[in-house]
C-alpha cells in the first residue's frame, strides 16, 4: 500500500534468503512512477529501518528471479 501512492505497481518480488533479507523488487507501470518512488521513499524509515530505494543496477538485480531462496 505504501508504494501505490506513486503509481501503478505491476509486480513485487520479495527475497527471503538470508543474504537478501528485506530486499524487494517493485516494478511500476512506467519509469516516471519508479522515479517518483525513489524521490519519495529513498531514506525514509519504514518498520524501524531506513529504506534504500534505487533502480536495479546490474543483470542479477534485473533478473531477480534467479536468486535462490535456499541461500
Amino acid at each position: 500500500e505504501l508504494f501505490i501512492s506513486v503509481g501503478k505497481i505491476e509486480d513485487i518480488k520479495c527475497l527471503k534468503n538470508f543474504r537478501a533479507k528485506g530486499q524487494a523488487f517493485i516494478s511500476f507501470s512506467n519509469e516516471n512512477e519508479a522515479e517518483n518512488a525513489i524521490k519519495k521513499f529513498n531514506g525514509v524509515t519504514f518498520l524501524g529501518k531506513m529504506m534504500l530505494i534505487d533502480f536495479a543496477k546490474n543483470k542479477i538485480d534485473k533478473n531477480f528471479e534467479n536468486y535462490s531462496e535456499e541461500e
